[in-house]
């Protein structure tokens, strides 16, 4: 049990018109810190035709502080705690078939395209600040452009591209 109370609300306005789902809006609120606000909203349209129109999601936050929960969920630190013993390990058996190349995937969502905006999150000594990514899905195309955020003051940016609708894949990712 947590010494100080933990609160969680969700709110969430959505509406369904045909194939069109239109998530007005979908608040997730983990209780205040003295850290951060700690509300994630996330608004935006998913067409789940065939031929639809193309999809957009967004993700917001001005700050999230998930120490608390994080706390909640992993139990009381076990300061005297003894040792695990170690684990046999057993050689799994030897195979003769082949590794082949995946197959092909044909994914649910023909176009969609969802932005990430997280000022700040907090988890015990990890700070994660100015964190934008924009993934854009496009037929079989995966795309992460940008991904970019700091890591307690570290900057980093990324750039991948999936396409797995061909065997095997293709990939390209810049660090």
């Amino acid at each position: 049990v947590p010494n100080t109370p933990f609160a969680l609300g969700l709110t969430l306005d959505v509406a369904q018109r045909g194939s069109a789902i239109d998530l007005k809006n979908l608040r997730l609120d983990l209780g205040k810190t003295a850290l951060a606000p700690n509300q994630l909203v996330l608004k935006g349209t998913v067409d789940l035709a065939t031929n639809a129109a193309p999809s957009a999601l967004s993700i917001r936050s001005d700050g999230l502080d998930l120490t608390p929960l994080y706390n909640l969920l992993a139990g009381p630190t076990k300061t005297n705690a003894t040792p695990a013993p170690a684990a046999v390990v057993s050689k799994p058996a030897a195979t003769t078939t082949e590794p082949s190349e995946p197959a092909p995937i044909t994914l649910p969502l023909r176009q969609l395209a969802v932005d990430v905006n997280i000022a700040k999150l907090l988890l015990r000594e990890i700070e994660i600040a100015d964190w934008k990514t924009r993934l854009s899905l496009k037929d079989s195309v995966i795309a992460i452009d940008p991904l970019s955020l700091k890591i307690n003051g570290a900057p980093i940016t990324a750039k991948v591209t999936a396409n797995v609708g061909v065997p095997g894949y293709r990939y390209d990712t810049q660090l």
